[in-house]
């Protein structure tokens, strides 16, 4: 396939000084952007937990208890960020944003020797805006390490049907692919890279092709040779695992009506179809254009007739498998989150522009890059200034300035803190030790413990722990919506101790 256009001097330089900025933009948020619960702060603690103990094995939701629901890849470059440059939000992010950025320079590359250098840098740049790839590419989640996995599958699998055919080496790189997707997210990520995989090649009448050109006997074993070590050793170490993650995580939760075997959350329900509305809100903003681009390809019935009819090596198709596919697989689910398009997204970014070639001339063209940049740094901006300046209104909670104000009183170094909560990942993360998490019923024995005690309330809470606690802690500040409570120093017997 030829470059379908290319974009002016100044055009090029514009897009690249808008990548620039948002790279810089993300650089700076994986500083400035806090730790929030529950489900980053809870990978973050894992991971730095990791570090602590020196298990890379099996994670640990708290120390000593397994963590069985996810694969450790993700932790894993967590934790190794962690190692490198400490315990911090830098730390624990640097290296998913470095995958993210190289899923971005592999998607470039691949779809220059396609399209043509213009094409690549567009599309690439889409994907790097998009809002939930803006949003994972910096989180310490295992998304993005699975959206890794299947993208370098993808592209290994297209170039072993496509290179020469006396190599097989991107033949066995696209099983070195299933294998790091085993161990981001488990055998979901082996389902969402053969399923576009197995329609393209129905759809495009290649079994016999698809058989020849890739390895799928010696790959296969060498994807087991990757993962499966890891996988025996987390049985070994905690029996179990393989019981609860293969059949309850993967069969138990989607085929069991009202399945309660969730160990470590709870499940997430949603309309059937919904994957749909989460496609849309990920790719924003640049979603938006397919309201007018795709009713404008069925008005241009002969360019797109023409677009696939001289498409020899049947790439259209392919990227429409590689997006489509994943979001038809969960459209009849009804457990499902925002992330779970995430897989899709690289194909449907090309996508986005190949509708736009075929339904706007390139000056418009030019008007929705411009425009859906100043959207993305626009989010972000907003983002940060939402975090630094007005927490209060952040959607999630970070124990960050809590944990903060603690530490810098060394009065309270001594004390052992309590949060009157199921749970407070990012407390923990930040406060670098174990905290203990109390419901009511634990609130009066903390007056006869014979130690000093900080307690963290919600603060519409206050007249309700008073009644629990008496006269025995004083309110030391109020941060956000909880206030602090720390035992007055007279309360303690002259012969108790201190932690």
């Amino acid at each position: 396939m030829q470059q379908s256009y290319s974009f002016t001097t100044r055009t090029k330089r514009g897009i690249l000084a808008a990548f620039v900025i948002v790279f810089l933009m993300r650089i700076a948020m994986l500083f400035q952007i806090p730790f929030t619960d529950n489900s980053e702060s809870r990978y973050a603690e894992m991971a730095r937990w990791m570090t602590v103990s020196h298990d890379w094995i099996t994670p640990q939701i708290t120390p000593g208890n397994p963590f069985w629901a996810k694969p450790p890849l993700s932790m894993w470059l967590a934790a190794g960020g962690i190692e490198i440059f400490g315990a911090n939000e830098f730390g624990a992010r640097i290296l998913i944003f470095l995958t993210a950025v190289a899923v971005v320079a592999l998607l470039y590359q691949w779809v220059k020797k396609i399209r043509g250098a213009d094409f690549a840098l567009a599309s690439s740049f889409i994907l790097f805006t998009s809002v939930l790839f803006i949003v994972t590419s910096g989180t310490v989640m295992t998304d993005l390490a699975m959206m890794a996995s299947t993208t370098f599958c993808m592209i290994a699998f297209w170039n072993a049907m496509h290179g020469p055919s006396r190599t097989r080496l991107w033949g066995y790189l696209f099983f070195v692919g299933i294998g790091l997707g085993l161990l981001a997210k488990g055998p979901v990520s082996t389902v969402l890279t053969m399923l576009p995989i197995g329609i393209w090649t129905l759809w495009t009448r290649q079994i016999p092709a698809v058989w020849k050109r890739v390895p799928w006997i010696t790959g296969g074993l060498l994807a087991l040779a990757i993962a499966a070590p890891w996988y025996a050793a987390a049985e070994i170490k905690t029996p179990g695992f393989l019981n609860y993650f293969i059949l309850g995580e993967h069969f138990g939760r989607f085929l069991i009506k009202g399945w309660k075997g969730d160990m470590y959350g709870h499940a997430h329900p949603a309309a059937r179809g919904m994957i749909w509305f989460f496609a849309m809100m990920a790719l924003m903003p640049w979603s938006i254009s397919l309201f007018v681009s795709i009713p404008g390809c069925f008005r241009s019935k002969s360019k797109v007739r023409e677009a696939f009819s001289t498409d020899r090596d049947r790439w259209l198709p392919y990227l429409l498998c590689w997006s489509l596919a994943p979001w038809v697989f969960f459209t009849f689910s009804r457990n499902i989150i925002s992330t779970y398009p995430i897989t899709g997204m690289p194909a449907a970014a090309i996508l986005i522009l190949e509708a736009w070639r075929l339904s706007f001339r390139p000056d418009r063209i030019k008007v929705l890059l411009r425009s859906g940049t100043a959207f993305a740094i626009i989010l972000m901006a907003g983002i940060w200034v939402i975090y630094q300046k007005f927490p209060n209104l952040a959607p999630k909670d970070s124990e960050k300035r809590m944990i903060g104000f603690i530490q810098s009183h060394p009065e309270y170094q001594n004390y052992t803190l309590y949060y009157r909560r199921p749970t407070a990942y990012s407390a923990v993360f930040y406060h670098g030790k174990q905290i203990e998490f109390i419901s009511d019923a634990d609130l009066p024995p903390l007056t006869a413990n014979q130690t000093q005690d900080l307690v963290v309330i919600r603060s519409k809470d206050r007249e309700k722990i008073r009644k629990l606690v008496g006269q025995r802690f004083d309110e030391v500040t109020t941060i956000g919506n909880e206030t602090l409570l720390a035992e007055k120093p007279e309360h303690l017997p002259a012969n108790a101790s201190t932690h």
